[in-house]
């Protein structure tokens, strides 16, 4: 019990925005990411993104904001969420690397924030704006979704992990590569890069 009682300290400092505890060689948050890009006039104007937290990330989230334990949370419940345990990413460009021809986009706020209780387990899912709309045909584009510290752990969904919503226009696909580094350096995990392969539809 101490064991996960800390833990879940550690879960709170790091999302309430406080300092982060100095031992990070291993994640203590652990998601699997579902990442939507959106086309409007066949180019990329956003990101949609799909977590899914673990189940003891979870149990904190659930035990803090569903104030009336009814296994959901309610438009008072996801606001709290919103400005409290989900707000402070925005000093980390919400974990989203994305480089269009090597320049990196920055992403200074989310919009249309929504969260979901899934039997043990939290989803958030919310939408980024790209600064300017990105023609696919026409530049490079590489994402990864990861946290620099490492002390949050971002693994690609197994199925579908990339989807694309409004690309009429455009066919692409994706080239999934995985970077070792950190398993190398810390004994556990895998960063995943996705580069974006486009070409005119049919």
């Amino acid at each position: 019990m101490k064991i996960r009682l800390a833990s879940l300290l550690m879960l709170a400092l790091v999302l309430m925005g406080l300092p982060r505890p100095s031992a990070q060689a291993h994640p203590h948050i652990w998601i699997i990411a579902t990442t939507t890009l959106i086309f409007k006039n066949d180019q990329i104007t956003g990101i949609r993104h799909e977590w899914l937290f673990d189940e003891i990330f979870s149990a904190n989230i659930i035990h803090d904001f569903d104030k009336n334990k009814d296994g959901k949370f309610d438009a008072r419940e996801t606001r709290e969420i919103e400005r409290n345990a989900f707000g402070n990413l925005t000093e980390y460009n919400f974990f989203t690397h994305m480089t269009v021809d090597g320049a990196k986009q920055p992403f200074k706020a989310a919009k249309d924030f929504a969260v979901e209780q899934r039997k043990k387990q939290v989803i958030y899912r919310f939408t980024l704006d790209l600064p300017e709309p990105v023609d696919p045909l026409k530049q490079g584009i590489a994402i990864a979704t990861f946290d620099e510290t490492y002390y949050i752990e971002i693994l690609l969904a197994e199925i579908d992990p990339i989807r694309f919503d409004g690309a009429k226009g455009v066919a692409c696909q994706v080239q999934i590569s995985r970077d070792e580094s950190l398993a190398l350096a810390y004994g556990v995990g895998t960063l995943e890069n996705v580069k974006l392969l486009c070409g005119r539809g049919e």
